[in-house]
């Protein structure tokens, strides 16, 4: 396990707080080096620090107490104006090679978010991977990872631009306590 840690192959999981403290540097490094799994920063929630102010705005609202939130600032107009350029479309060979959880880009009509802006247009957002059809060769539902949102009713889907996979995800649910 040490080693799968230290290369960034394995994590260990964030519930377990009682984790030896030498997996826990192990693990940090990695991260520190983007080895392995952390040198795909579309894989991974943006990490929210304690005392620090973020700037964002409610992208929607689930109950009375979660939220889902997008962050402003420079990456988030980055990928906007990639995702405007022209992209290469998957073919269900493309597809194939895919894996849960890898990244692409899928245009998709949004309907559930408070900004007007994106409201029942269709648009193109950066998508993970949640599940595949019975072939692997379609992808059947994906999480728009800078809305936080689950979508099943995209159109098309794109081979994501390399220079956004070193991107964190722009948006998270959280719960107000």
């Amino acid at each position: 396990g040490k080693e799968l840690i230290k290369k960034g192959l394995a994590e260990i999981h964030p519930k377990i707080s009682a984790a030896d403290p030498e997996l826990v540097q192990l693990q940090k490094e990695a991260i520190a080096n983007g080895l392995g799994i952390w040198g795909d920063k579309t894989r991974h929630l943006r990490e929210l620090h304690y005392g620090t102010v973020e700037k964002v705005k409610v992208i929607s609202v689930w109950n009375p107490i979660t939220y889902a939130i997008q962050f402003f600032g420079n990456q988030i107009e980055t990928i906007e104006q990639t995702l405007v350029q022209p992209l290469n479309p998957l073919s269900s060979e493309d597809i194939r090679q895919l894996h849960l959880n890898d990244c692409i880009a899928v245009k998709t009509k949004v309907e559930t978010v408070t900004s007007s802006d994106l409201n029942g247009v269709e648009n193109i957002f950066r998508a993970r991977i949640e599940s595949f059809d019975e072939t692997n060769t379609k992808i059947t539902s994906v999480k728009l990872i800078d809305l936080a949102l689950d979508s099943k009713d995209f159109t098309e889907v794109f081979k994501l631009p390399d220079e956004l996979i070193s991107i964190e995800p722009q948006s998270r649910t959280i719960r107000l306590g």
